[in-house]
């Protein structure tokens, strides 16, 4: 009976350290113009959509960022475009991105706030800036190119 027990109490344990080994998935790499580059907090997948850090993504692609706390929004533009009212707004929760504050279109995952980081699709902020976008299912890899 003890035996029986200890067989049982092993193959438990056996399976559960498989189980989590199989489910246990490769962290989303990033790479801009043949560079991996690293964030803060790891990019995260809601709803099909790798979302990342907007600063890291702003940055990375030569961007600005502005954080309008009372109306969680965000505000994503060249630097050029510094107080013209040109570049890209989102807001946490919200489907939609505005464009040079003429223009709106509806995207299926909305910013978030995750571990204390405003986290953006990246697929949108980057094909609006004209970037090219290719995901690689198989490396977790995102690549974006001018």
């Amino acid at each position: 009976m003890k035996r029986s027990l200890r067989l049982l109490f092993l193959s438990i344990i056996f399976l559960f350290t498989l189980s989590q080994a199989t489910f246990a998935q490769k962290e989303i790499s990033i790479n801009i113009n043949g560079n991996l580059i690293k964030t803060d907090t790891p990019p995260i997948i809601r709803n099909d959509r790798v979302l990342v850090p907007v600063r890291f993504i702003a940055e990375n692609l030569g961007l600005k960022v502005n954080w309008f706390y009372e109306e969680q929004k965000i505000a994503i533009y060249r630097p050029e475009f510094e107080n013209t009212g040109g570049g890209i707004f989102l807001w946490i929760g919200k489907n939609i991105v505005g464009i040079d504050e003429y223009e709106e279109i509806k995207i299926d995952t909305p910013p978030i706030i995750y571990n204390n980081r405003t986290m953006v699709p990246i697929r949108v902020v980057s094909e609006i800036f004209e970037k090219d976008v290719r995901w690689d299912g198989d490396s977790r890899t995102v690549y974006i190119n001018d």
